[in-house]
């Protein structure tokens, strides 16, 4: 449906937010598009509020998104939620962190950004453990990182999980459940794996006959939606 006069060039991944009231009334999409210009990405975030039996956008904010740390063409791949904001990765290792304006909550400031080293960033994903914000995220090197942060992103706190009993397969995309702690991943080698974020071992493995194109896993813990090519 039309949500606005808001025109999208390639929209590249979008996520919804919970509202900052946790209200079932409301609530926040944020789309992430190319800009008109080269290496341009812009974040369009949608705020909803329910009318009746529908929900229907109430306002519409931009924020541009600055790649200037890579240098290079930079090619945002995906989106995910990130304390009160989002995270933004792409391509040459490339995540920046964005949070609500301290004056206006509706909108959002890029705080800061990374550059993890030169591999591109397939999946990232993030959740709460023990008070602290995780992040999880995969590139082509076949490997899975994950750091604890604040929302202002520090370069050095990146560490790699899970080591052993990995893909041998890059990661196509990856999923997180915060009351489980529990981590789900999908590869090219056609397997998609379930992970305990505390013991850091698999404790689902499944091998398909194509490859997963993505995971998402559902809030009780106990099944998981494997999208492929031609089914889900």
């Amino acid at each position: 449906s039309r949500m606005s006069d808001e025109k999208f060039i390639d929209v590249c991944d979008h996520i919804w937010l919970r509202s900052q009231d946790n209200s079932t009334e409301t609530g926040r999409l944020v789309a992430v598009s190319r800009g008109q210009q080269d290496n341009e990405y812009i974040a369009i975030t949608f705020h909803f509020t329910r009318n009746v039996d529908k929900f229907v956008v109430k306002q519409h904010a931009r924020t541009a998104i600055d790649t200037n740390l890579v240098r290079g063409k930079t090619l945002i791949n995906c989106i995910s939620p990130f304390f009160d904001g989002f995270l933004v990765s792409g391509s040459l290792g490339f995540i920046a962190s964005f949070q609500p304006k301290k004056d206006d909550n509706s909108k959002f400031i890029q705080l800061n950004a990374i550059q993890t080293n030169q591999e591109d960033i397939f999946s990232c994903a993030s959740c709460a453990v023990d008070n602290n914000q995780i992040i999880l995220y995969s590139d082509k090197s076949k490997r899975m990182y994950s750091c604890f942060q604040s929302p202002q992103l520090e370069r050095e706190q990146l560490i790699e999980i899970f080591p052993n009993q990995f893909h041998s397969e890059s990661i196509i995309d990856c999923d997180v459940l915060e009351p489980q702690r529990l981590c789900i991943t999908a590869s090219k080698d056609n397997c998609v794996k379930i992970w305990d974020l505390e013991t850091k071992k698999c404790v689902v493995s499944e091998t398909l006959v194509d490859p997963p194109l993505s995971v998402s896993i559902h809030p009780s813990g106990f099944q998981a939606l494997i999208c492929l090519k031609d089914q889900a």
